[in-house]
């Protein structure tokens, strides 16, 4: 007979947190437990961490409620695995009496912040261990920062006890050159130095960062401060010259001139325009050779940054989420960029990508980007949506850039700025040399046509698992396998697809074509939501309801959004209303995908076509891409020989 494996399999201790390694289970995932608000788990899925596979546990738990735990996990496990209360408690009590402090401390980043003779304030990444430690030396939480302020301590005391209490190496523990003073109550910077604290002000009406239970708060927010916009001493003849390597649109070379003529501007066009491209070639110009690059944007947009880089340097080394000091661009997600406060000082520019995603200054990655941007000369912002509902957003983005309005503090700035139209049109004179702005009917009306663009994602834990789950699920095979894990990339994709729905501008409508209803119900769902009216259609609709959703698209300027399957409304219909179109799931053939973008891309289209397709990476999205691609190839070598090269660079995009 086959032995029931154990469902804890090890256990671990650092001093604060369990480690539990526990049998793999075919088709589930233990997440449903270990994620919920009274367990606070979380899986270690780091390459190379030495706890990888475990899934971490507060010692809170397993004081008060193992049993509690063990049961909710056996009924996950059923009969696969078997719980041995007696030997786990064995082996938990093992684990206790050998703590080993730098079992999750490898990745651990401390920044010290001097704050005059005797004070000191910690920020970084979050453990239990720095958290006791503050709180044994007298701290003091700051929720909005967040970090704790140790009215009583010095720097080299601060690191020395970090290091002994959760055996950090010294490098691991930052001490910030300069000096910083609390005045009452308050952060305050001191002149001179390289990087200084700010106070910012009240947080956002409803903002996060409320204490922790049983800590003390103070709603002040410090940011570290960049240097001054200013700008740069460039041979525009010259540029224009070095902008012929590069193959841009005239539109976008006047977008890199925008750029590279200040040392921190906002680039804020339209969704299609090409603001990465841009950024690309004014960093790739302004960056000498053996310089560096860094660039900072949501996770979702990575493979598409490396992508557009190669673009315009084939050669280009790139370091993806970490710092490499032989790369010349590094690129990382937001909430990896605490990893790269203490490189940052090695790179020439900096660009953000998304930069709306930084607008409220108490968030932590916020205050890291600053901590970032405060060591880099150059600074590169790109947003299509500077401003998604108030006037003040935009004021923490003129501080990343140095500008003098953003150096107001934000009371004063929403008096002279904010609540009047009049107010916002002197806000926009005084943004007009800092920020550029072009719509596609401004700079496209001679390029009518269609665009695709491909966005690369990757999958969260949770895609994984249930990606996996089908993947692996002995009861399918052939086209119901397949069919199963369309089905988990289009849920997969519907965060993707929500936020580029809400990016659209003005009078941009947007054709949205899936797979399965079940799909549509959940996108019209999270878009009514969010208030965007939307029409849908499926195979099932009668023709005159049919008709009525495509009356209602295409005439009422309030309806910005159509869903259908591609079987039935990706033919026989007319959707020029629409400029945007994006695909849940691929079609099977190019000639389906042609079909269903010329909803919009047909006689009485004024407009130039945007069509969006999310890919998410190592799935079969990328194979039945390439299928695509094939297709195309044997179809037009047939059809049209002589259009072999254009067709196939059309598709060539993943």
């Amino acid at each position: 007979m086959t032995q029931v494996p154990p469902l804890l399999r090890h256990a671990v201790y650092d001093g604060w947190d369990f480690g539990f390694r526990l049998s793999y289970l075919e088709g589930s995932s233990y997440a449903p437990v270990m994620r919920r608000p009274d367990i606070r788990g979380w899986y270690i899925s780091a390459q190379g961490h030495p706890c990888r596979g475990y899934w971490r546990v507060p010692h809170q738990v397993v004081d008060e409620r193992l049993d509690v735990l063990f049961s909710a996990l056996e009924a996950i496990a059923g009969e696969r695995c078997q719980l041995d209360l007696a030997t786990a408690r064995q082996m938990i009590g093992a684990a206790r009496s050998q703590p080993d402090p730098r079992l999750f401390s490898k990745d651990l980043q401390i920044r010290l912040y001097p704050m005059g003779v005797e004070a000191v304030a910690i920020a970084g990444s979050y453990h239990p261990g720095v958290v006791a430690l503050a709180k044994s030396m007298g701290g003091r939480f700051l929720p909005l920062i967040p970090a704790w302020h140790l009215p009583r301590a010095t720097p080299a005391a601060v690191r020395h006890n970090l290091c002994q209490a959760l055996r950090l190496e010294e490098h691991q523990v930052e001490i910030f050159a300069g000096e910083y003073s609390v005045v009452d109550g308050a952060f305050v910077g001191i002149r001179g130095n390289d990087i200084r604290l700010q106070v910012a002000g009240p947080p956002p009406e409803g903002g996060t960062g409320a204490p922790r239970a049983g800590d003390d708060g103070e709603n002040q927010i410090y940011l570290a401060i960049t240097s001054a916009q200013t700008a740069t001493t460039v041979d525009v003849d010259t540029l224009k010259q070095r902008l012929g390597r590069y193959d841009l649109l005239e539109y976008q070379r006047e977008g890199v001139l925008h750029l590279v003529r200040q040392n921190s501007s906002l680039l804020a066009d339209d969704m299609g325009l090409g603001k990465s491209r841009q950024a690309a070639v004014a960093a790739d110009m302004v960056a000498a050779e053996g310089e560096q690059i860094l660039v900072a944007c949501p996770a979702s947009l990575i493979l598409n940054w490396e992508r557009e880089i190669h673009t315009i340097a084939p050669a280009a080394t790139i370091a993806r989420q970490c710092y490499h000091r032989n790369a010349r661009w590094i690129v990382t997600n937001y909430e990896r960029l605490d990893q790269l406060v203490k490189h940052a000082g090695n790179c020439t520019v900096m660009i953000t990508d998304e930069a709306h995603e930084l607008k409220e200054p108490h968030t932590q990655r916020t205050r890291v980007a600053f901590d970032v941007a405060a060591q880099i000369p150059h600074r590169y912002l790109l947003s299509g949506t500077p401003i998604l509902n108030r006037e003040c957003e935009i004021h923490t983005l003129l501080r990343l850039s140095g500008h003098t309005i953003g150096n107001m503090p934000l009371g004063e700035f929403e008096k002279q700025f904010a609540g009047d139209a009049a107010f916002r049109v002197a806000l926009n004179q005084r943004l007009s040399e800092w920020m550029l702005r072009r719509s596609k009917d401004m700079v496209l009306k001679h390029l009518k046509g269609k665009r695709r663009q491909v966005q690369v994602m990757q999958g969260d834990d949770a895609f994984r698992d249930g990606y996996n789950a089908a993947l692996r699920d002995p009861a399918t095979s052939g086209l119901e396998k397949i069919s199963r894990l369309r089905s988990v990339l289009e849920e997969a994709k519907i965060d993707t697809i929500v936020e580029l729905v809400g990016a659209l501008q003005g009078d941009d409508k947007v054709i949205i074509f899936t797979e399965f209803r079940k799909t549509i119900a959940l996108l019209k769902s999270r878009l009514d939501a969010l208030g965007w009216k939307s029409v849908t259609l499926t195979g099932s609709d009668l023709t005159t309801k049919r008709q009525k959703a495509v009356d209602t698209f295409q005439q009422d300027p309030e309806t910005r959004v159509f869903i259908g399957t591609t079987r039935a409304a990706g033919v026989g219909i007319t959707l020029t209303a629409a400029n945007y179109v994006m695909f849940a799931s691929l079609p099977w053939t190019p000639a389906l995908l042609e079909q269903a973008e010329d909803r919009a891309y047909r006689l009485g289209q004024q407009r130039l076509v945007i069509v969006k397709i999310p890919l998410v990476e190592d799935s079969i999205d990328g194979m039945l891409w390439e299928l695509l691609k094939h297709k195309k190839q044997v179809a037009t070598e047939i059809i049209s020989p002589a259009d072999v090269a254009k067709e196939l660079a059309a598709m060539d995009l993943f």
